[in-house]
């Protein structure tokens, strides 16, 4: 079937194409109908998928979805069969992936063989972050430098992945923190859920995993910035103004736009923490 594109819609396509992302037209048309349609289903299907690694990527979907807390505990999954149904995939993948999975200590099985979550977050018994990081102003510059680096890529990545659910993550962390009267701790906490909804998005566990982990050392260890940041209004309307700045990149489609506000925003709490070493207040 031959379509009849409008000229700046066939330009685009084509620059997709040169760039190398793309081998053909049809190709970037059938990633563009997936990620249309792919957020219709619970499991994304992958019946296409070569049935030799059919286990290990039912291992991997189910995995990152407990990991990024879409599967919560005591979420019933089904029964083998059911979950081969919605995943279209062999019966015999879906128990190899779930014999993984409970060895793992993610899921456990019923009487019913009903399938269900019994895994929400990892013990981190020691976070690698503290163990270079002073109470000082230097640790706060290197951890700014390393978050700019890994959250610069980290929303290219959910520019690139996110779902409808991903998106509506995002924008529910974000009411929460519009408009209001709120204490800095529920600033912070809207701050962190917003962030790591981009994380989630990227549906890289191994981000996920490590965003979760300097996260907890940038928020919970080192707290001297983040007390002050909050407590001014001006701030929070800033920092509010960048977040939707980045979730409406992120919702469009903008990689470029998403990267340059996220940068945008870490430049402006480095601007914040050395105002304040300055004055003595860090």
């Amino acid at each position: 079937m031959n379509l009849s594109l409008p000229p700046d819609l066939e330009e685009l396509i084509e620059e997709q194409v040169n760039s190398g992302q793309y081998v053909s037209a049809e190709e970037l048309v059938c990633d563009a109908l997936h990620n249309k349609f792919a957020s219709a289903i619970q499991f994304e299907s992958l019946s296409n998928r070569k049935t030799d690694r059919q286990p290990e990527l039912v291992f991997s979907k189910i995995h990152e979805s407990i990991y990024s807390e879409s599967l919560k505990p005591g979420e019933c999954l089904g029964t083998e069969k059911d979950i081969a149904q919605m995943m279209q995939v062999e019966r015999l993948s879906v128990e190899q992936a779930l014999k993984a999975l409970k060895e793992a200590g993610c899921v456990e099985k019923d009487d019913e063989e009903n399938y269900f979550v019994t895994f929400s977050k990892p013990h981190i018994s020691v976070n690698p972050f503290s163990t270079v990081t002073t109470y000082n102003n230097d640790s706060i510059y290197d951890l700014l430098e390393v978050r700019a680096g890994l959250e610069s890529h980290g929303v290219v990545l959910a520019v690139e992945r996110a779902t409808d659910q991903d998106i509506q993550f995002m924008e529910e962390a974000l009411s929460k923190n519009a408009g209001g009267v709120q204490n800095k701790n529920s600033a912070r906490d809207a701050d962190v859920a917003f962030h790591l909804g981009i994380a989630y998005a990227t549906h890289n566990i191994i981000y996920i995993d490590l965003i979760k982990r300097f996260y907890e050392q940038m928020f919970s260890s080192i707290n001297e910035l983040h007390s002050l940041l909050y407590e001014t209004p001006k701030n929070l309307e800033i920092i509010e103004q960048h977040h939707f700045k980045i979730l409406s990149a992120i919702s469009g489609r903008d990689k470029d736009g998403a990267k340059r506000h996220m940068l945008q925003h870490i430049m402006f709490l480095k601007s914040f923490l050395s105002t304040h070493a300055r004055t003595g207040e860090l």
